[in-house]
């Protein structure tokens, strides 16, 4: 493959204005350049025998979507500190080996680490991977011990619209469900559910819904739940907790696809998102979810949601 020439890429051109006082532009090139290497990334990714296999076997159009996205908060750290002239080592492990050859190919310096450096930092990501591949499963088992006993009713109900809170119930204001008030839908059949937004959270582990908008959902006439998917919860009115999720056996075939570390990363990839899908599916069987709403870009867990609606 022939080396483009240096000032004929994007990724290039950071250079021209590193140095520029407005910040604003340099923010602009760096996101786009941390876009154009996740989209290349993926690229090589889509291509091997482990995602081939998991993206026919479910059968969405949006797992791309979920992987750029994946692919782009691993390199996202790195590439911020290396665009901005601060030193860091890009480990030699599963993507990021990808990343380190479209750096090598548009002629990116990458500095030198001593072997301690080095030793650290990838232990430090296999850890942080470890804690992400468990993170979900974890607080599903803590939080069916704490889950709100008295959801039964609100989940023996007729097909409902769930909306994904994001910015708000109040029609007035910026809102969710601003087209709530001439759809003519009976109140009862919106299911506003939290599992992201207005969290009050602790060390970015232990989550509860906030205050003023527990009091706002009170008097509403919506129903609502609040799904501290991936965060630890206590014993709060209206929090949901599923089943225990088994993988499907055909997930295990995969394993025998896996020949080196980068197909290693895509396995663990699928499996973190084949639990979210099996999470989110059973939030849809269990409130009767017939339309599923979430206003404007989603994050890898808003995609994920999607996806177990496409499979449903």
């Amino acid at each position: 493959m022939n080396k483009p020439a240096v000032s004929d890429d994007r990724i290039n051109n950071i250079i021209n204005i590193s140095d520029n006082s407005d910040r604003a532009p340099l923010n602009d090139k760096i996101d786009e350049i941390i876009s154009d290497l996740a989209d290349k990334i993926f690229v090589r990714i889509k291509e091997r025998t482990v995602y081939k296999d998991f993206s026919t076997a479910i059968g969405s159009n949006k797992i791309p979507f979920y992987f750029q996205r994946r692919i782009r908060a691993e390199i996202n750290p790195y590439m911020l500190k290396m665009l901005r002239n601060i030193r860091v080592y890009i480990p030699e492990k599963h993507i990021f080996l990808l990343l380190r050859e479209l750096l090598d190919l548009y002629r990116i310096r990458m500095d030198e680490y001593s072997n301690l450096s080095k030793f650290l930092e990838l232990s430090f990501l296999s850890l942080r991977e470890f804690i992400n591949r468990k993170r979900a499963r974890i607080a599903n088992i803590w939080n069916r011990l704490w889950h709100d006993r008295t959801l039964g009713k609100l989940c023996e109900t007729d097909p409902v619209i769930a909306v994904h809170f994001s910015e708000g119930i109040d029609t007035g204001k910026r809102s969710d469900i601003h087209w709530f008030p001439q759809s003519q839908i009976e109140p009862e059949r919106l299911l506003i559910f939290i599992n992201e937004n207005s969290l009050e959270k602790k060390y970015n582990l232990f989550a509860s819904p906030n205050k003023q908008l527990l009091k706002e959902l009170k008097a509403s006439p919506f129903k609502w739940v609040f799904v501290p998917h991936k965060m630890l919860t206590g014993m709060h009115e209206g929090a949901w907790a599923s089943k225990k999720i088994e993988l499907p056996q055909w997930a295990s075939i995969l394993n025998e696809k896996v020949s080196d570390g980068i197909d290693k990363w895509i396995l663990n990839i699928c499996k973190e998102l084949l639990y979210e899908i099996e999470f989110w599916k059973y939030f849809l069987e269990k409130f009767n979810v017939k339309i599923l709403y979430y206003p404007g870009e989603g994050s890898t867990t808003i995609i994920a949601q999607g996806i177990a609606y496409d499979v449903l």
